[in-house]
């Protein structure tokens, strides 16, 4: 079992928790650059869980199982934890997107659905402590929407723990 907690900033919404589990039994096959055959781990592609509120301070949690059973023998490989703007500050008659932030917790060897940046190697459990930002972004030409995201201090990371039973964000 691996306990997400997630303490969330204010004026933020956190997204559903995005769970993929991966099977060594069901395998799945794809072609290579030489049109060979690759067998590599079956995907459960995007098991998504609501977390649950822990109190008023924008504290959440959600255990997910490492083992996900079934047939298939899923094992969890990775988690994306995301969050987005709750309120956006535009008028009523300016066209606007809300992009989420979304960081990656890998647990297995597996690369994970998104690539974006570097490995950090964790021993054990996982601690977040980045600085986010809001950023409003406004295209020249005035037809475009006004996009709001959150951004971090720090280049984009991929975090991996194979031996992880808490998390925290």
């Amino acid at each position: 079992m691996v306990s997400v907690i997630a303490k969330m900033p204010a004026g933020s919404k956190i997204l559903p928790l995005e769970i993929m589990y991966r099977s060594t039994t069901c395998l799945k096959s794809r072609k290579d650059s030489n049109g060979g055959i690759v067998k590599e781990p079956g995907i459960l592609f995007f098991v998504k869980k609501e977390f649950n509120s822990v109190s008023d301070d924008n504290i959440f949690n959600l255990k997910i199982p490492r083992d996900g059973g079934g047939q298939c023998n899923w094992e969890l490989s990775n988690i994306t934890l995301g969050f987005y703007l709750k309120e956006l500050p535009s008028g009523k008659d300016e066209k606007s997107e809300n992009i989420p932030i979304k960081e990656i917790i890998v647990f297995d060897d597996n690369s994970p659905q998104r690539l974006s940046g570097t490995y950090e190697i964790i021993n054990g459990d996982v601690t977040l402590k980045e600085n986010y930002f809001p950023l409003i972004t406004k295209r020249r030409n005035s037809n475009t929407l006004l996009e709001y995201s959150i951004v971090r201090s720090s280049p984009d990371v991929i975090y991996k723990s194979t031996s992880a039973k808490k998390s925290y964000f």
